[in-house]
């Protein structure tokens, strides 16, 4: 009877504790896997536990840029191997996962047009570049069955230049999901009547991390400096120019106060011929 007693209080303790006995999250890390320019493999295991980090394994001569990243059951990161000793600096992403009900359309690039029109138009709405998804992954979740729309599954990373960005792209993001909205409005807008949007719902809200990127500063400060000096060289060749034009005029000008002045008052100041005397 004494066990009894045991066994009904560890019962009671499992029913009113549950949360004792949750599993922690992890990650596929099959996504890893995939095909990366000079990558001979990864450190990461098939499953990677919540909130840990992992790699690419590089060819001879490369190195690993950036990691994946298991944040709330998502692996995210686009790591790349790249030449070693190139210079890089932090950065900052923002990650996470959309549902959007629409009605697919037959075009002759079928998903890869949708996508293209897709980036752009979270682009516009974000106020933020294209180039600025590091990834984004399109795909069916459901198709249209006894009606047109379709739901579609969008899973975005994107690399922010300005790490004070984040908080304001990541309200955005959110507010996608909400009709009226001027997110949602210029979203709905840049994809145009082609595609009409029907729900869109945040199915994992915004994550943001800090990883490790090419540093692309050096580059634009080249290309400013470069700009600069271009721009000096256009002011000195105009500055040039404005002398040539201005000496020319000067010249012209000359030329013409001497033939029509110093000229005619030579000839009026000569004297009268003296008449011939004929014999």
């Amino acid at each position: 009877m004494a066990s009894l007693g045991v066994m009904q209080r560890l019962f009671l303790v499992v029913w009113t504790r549950p949360w004792r006995f949750a599993c922690a999250q992890s990650c596929d890390g099959t996504r890893a896997t995939l095909e990366y320019d000079g990558a001979t493999g990864t450190t990461c295991s098939d499953v990677v536990a919540e909130g840990a980090t992992c790699t690419l394994q590089c060819s001879v001569g490369l190195e690993p840029l950036g990691s994946f990243f298991c944040l709330s059951g998502y692996l995210f990161g686009t790591p790349k191997c790249k030449a070693e000793g190139i210079s890089t600096a932090e950065v900052t992403r923002v990650a996470g996962h959309l549902h959007m009900s629409t009605v697919r359309k037959r075009t002759p690039r079928m998903g890869l047009e949708f996508r293209d029109l897709l980036r752009v138009a979270l682009a516009h709405s974000l106020v933020i570049s294209p180039s600025d998804f590091d990834r984004l992954e399109v795909s069916l979740y459901q198709p249209a069955i006894a009606t047109e729309w379709s739901t579609i599954n969008i899973k975005y990373e994107i690399q922010l230049s300005e790490a004070s960005w984040q908080y304001q792209v990541a309200s955005d993001l959110n507010m996608l999901a909400s009709t009226g909205s001027s997110v949602r409005l210029e979203f709905e807008g840049s994809l145009g009547a082609e595609y009409p949007i029907g729900e869109v719902n945040v199915v994992l809200s915004p994550r943001t991390f800090r990883d490790i990127a090419q540093d692309t500063s050096y580059s634009v400060a080249n290309t400013e400096v470069d700009s600069g000096s271009d721009y000096v060289s256009v002011v000195i060749a105009a500055g040039l120019l404005m002398l040539v034009v201005f000496f020319g005029v000067a010249c012209y000008s000359s030329r013409h106060y001497i033939l029509n002045t110093a000229v005619p008052s030579t000839l009026l100041a000569l004297p009268e011929p003296v008449p011939e005397v004929h014999e």
